[in-house]
Formats: C-alpha cells, structure tokens, sequence
C-alpha cells in the first residue's frame, strides 16, 4: 500500500514538472492546474497551478474544438470578459493560439483550432 502512495505522488511530481500536456489528453470531469498567467482582462486573471475542472470538450465542426473550463477559485459568478488570443506554445514556428474568454459563472471557453489540437495546452 504505501508503495502504491508513493508511485502516485512521484508520478504526479513528474508530470507537473513536465508541464502542460496537450489539448488532446484533457479528459471532461477532471480537475488540471493552470501551466501559465493568464490575463484575460483588467483584474481577471488565471495564475499558475489555479485549479480548473474541464466541464465539456467536443468538436464544433472541422476547424474548432471546444473546451469549457470551471474556474475553481473564482468568487465573482457576474465576471465576464471579451475574447482574447492566448498562446501555450510561443517557442514554436507555427502560430498555436486559442480563443479564450471568461464567462459568467466562473467559466472559461476555449477554442482550439484541431490542427493544434495535439499541441500543448493551458493545463496539466
């Protein structure tokens, strides 16, 4: 038993310090930690290892896929912001940005174009 406690607390060590993993392995009803700052508008902001529960995650048709993130810190249900673009992979050639917006209820939309949707993501 204790074996099996301590391989789960270095494999999530492990995978936390790996960083975020990619848009593909997010899974609904699992809580990720936010890989990055992000500031989504005059004092809305998500900082890093800010818990976030991936509500839903389907394809809206060829070019987008949806992800709908609860912001599990957020105490302002009215809050709501414009969308902006966010880039979780920077140091690549290729332009990876998503749509992100922050919606009432403490929720996030993100949209990812599918052909990044093997790239890295917001979470992990």
């Amino acid at each position: 038993m204790k074996i099996s406690i301590f391989l789960a607390v270095i494999l999530t060590t492990v995978s936390a310090l790996a960083g975020p993993i990619s848009w593909s392995d997010l899974d609904a009803d699992y809580l990720y930690r936010s890989a990055f700052k992000i500031e989504m508008a005059d004092g809305v902001v998500i900082h890093p290892d800010q818990q976030l529960l991936l509500l839903e995650k389907y394809s809206l048709g060829t070019p987008l896929v949806f992800f709908k993130f609860r912001d599990m810190a957020c105490e302002d249900l009215s809050l709501k912001t414009e969308l902006i673009l966010f880039n979780p992979d920077p140091d690549t050639a290729d332009d990876s940005s998503v749509g992100m917006s922050y919606e009432t209820n403490c929720e996030i939309d993100v949209y990812v174009e599918t052909k990044d949707y093997y790239d890295k993501s917001i979470a992990y």
